[in-house]
């Protein structure tokens, strides 16, 4: 009996093709080794599956790379696919066009083309998307993961750019001697008006909240190593974080930090001293 007659004969597409390798010795995983099908798929085609199996366009080559590999027929062997599955296979037609004149001929030439330009281009786009996803299934290559992980590695880079430039913020605020004094003139000369003066010495970074003379509260970000200075008329009340570490002092007094209260710590002064 022909191959074409068994084919025929055959109801199922998948028990042919798993007779055949089982015949010749063959294991799914040779089969997927030679051809790059996955093994899920092998699968559904040996047991006709069709609902676990790609679209019908990567469908037809693999039951062609399948026929290939047992050496059988694959023109047949998509038939038999197709017509299992239901679907019309297309018919193969051969144009033979009439002998013309030279007349003829020239007068074609001046006809418009047949199909537009704006269907050609979306044609070419869409068989340009099917090679690429046909080359991405056959090489096992997802470009989801790729991109993502190249996405990863910038946001890595990013993160180690940003350990830097915390790095050389912290180098120039230790060498900013001349900031430093300017600003030690600057308290000087307030000392003489204002009757409280307030140093908070921090050893970590992060932000806190100030009311200076019953004003509104203001942020105040702050860096490890940091010296914040406050020249005070009447009033002056900071809201620290329940994680701040720091030196306190009140016209050269030193303070403890105030104890936590709902997660952070409250400074009022001169009052915590009067009371």
């Amino acid at each position: 009996m022909s191959e074409e007659e068994i084919i025929k004969e055959t109801k199922s597409i998948g028990t042919l093709l798993r007779e055949h390798r089982e015949q010749q010795g063959g294991s799914l995983k040779d089969v997927a080794d030679v051809t790059r099908i996955s093994m899920p798929v092998l699968q559904a085609m040996e047991s006709d599956n069709f609902d676990d199996m790609p679209a019908d366009a990567f469908c037809r080559g693999f039951y062609a790379m399948y026929a290939n590999y047992l050496s059988m027929n694959p023109e047949k062997v998509v038939s038999a696919y197709l017509e299992a599955r239901g679907i019309s296979p297309i018919p193969n037609k051969t144009h033979f066009s009439p002998p013309m004149s030279n007349s003829g001929k020239f007068s074609n030439y001046a006809e418009p083309p047949s199909v537009s330009p704006a269907a050609g281009a979306g044609t070419l786009v869409l068989l340009t998307v099917a090679i690429i996803i046909g080359l991405c299934w056959f090489l096992n290559w997802n470009p989801v993961a790729f991109f993502q992980t190249q996405f990863e590695k910038l946001q890595s880079g990013s993160q180690q750019e940003r350990v830097i430039l915390t790095s050389l913020t912290e180098s120039e605020s230790s060498a900013g001697s001349a900031e430093t004094k300017l600003q030690e003139e600057t308290q000087d000369s307030a000392l003489a008006s204002t009757p409280y003066h307030l140093e908070i010495e921090f050893q970590n970074s992060g932000s806190i909240q100030v009311s200076l003379d019953d004003g509104l509260f203001i942020a105040k970000q702050h860096n490890s190593g940091q010296t914040l200075t406050w020249d005070i008329e009447k009033q002056i009340i900071i809201k620290l974080p329940e994680t701040v570490k720091a030196a306190i002092k009140f016209n050269d007094i030193t303070l403890p930090l105030p104890e936590t209260v709902e997660g952070s710590r409250l400074l009022s002064l001169p009052e915590d001293i009067l009371n």
